[in-house]
């Protein structure tokens, strides 16, 4: 009788535990889940967006606003931030980590690095696509400071840091919503192209 309560105590213990377990798993399944379920719905929602803009087929003409050759310091920002937004936009709807992502990506999937190697990769696109200012010239007769340009990209103390991760709300508040959209464009197009130029800069 004895030992067939313990059994009994026994049996209810291992149940409860069990039962625990298994609403300890449902529990964590339904938020991976939930987890799924809204990073889908972000990357829609910025496809959508970013659709959106790419069917307005925006000019890019003059995406580098004022900038010019004396004074190049707008163009090499907002560069910067048609990089970044390619990055963030890579992964926010394509789901694919490129430049300060797939640096920062854990484990053995890290790329040291490879925040620089796409800004370059980046630039050269750009340059060789043809959708650079006329006055931005590279080679024997440069007129442009390629490592002027590279120091703001590189410099982790300012505000176009390659390395930082940029969000499309932080590129609206800085230059406003009509730069935004041509930069979105700009970004697009130059990272679709920089599989298709082998050149460097």
């Amino acid at each position: 009788c004895t030992r067939a309560r313990i059994l009994d105590h026994a049996w209810c213990h291992h149940t409860s535990t069990c039962t625990l377990a298994i609403e300890r798993s449902q529990d964590s399944l339904q938020v991976r889940m939930n987890d799924f379920m809204a990073i889908g719905m972000q990357r829609a929602l910025a496809g959508l967006e970013r659709k959106n803009i790419l069917d307005q087929d925006l000019p890019l003409e003059r995406w580098w606003g004022r900038a010019t050759a004396e004074e190049p310091g707008d163009a090499y920002r907002l560069l910067v931030d048609a990089c970044r937004l390619a990055v963030e936009e890579t992964y926010t709807v394509d789901g694919d980590a490129v430049g300060i992502y797939a640096e920062k990506a854990g484990g053995s999937f890290g790329r040291p690095g490879e925040s620089r190697r796409f800004f370059s990769d980046f630039s050269k696109a750009a340059y060789f696509g043809g959708l650079m200012p006329d006055w931005w010239r590279v080679g024997p007769n440069s007129n442009v400071d390629v490592d002027g340009l590279h120091a703001v990209a590189r410099d982790p103390s300012g505000y176009f840091f390659i390395g930082h991760a940029q969000e499309v709300f932080d590129v609206r508040r800085r230059w406003g919503y009509q730069t935004t959209k041509v930069l979105r464009t700009l970004a697009h197009v130059v990272h679709e192209a920089m599989y298709d130029t082998g050149s460097g800069m």
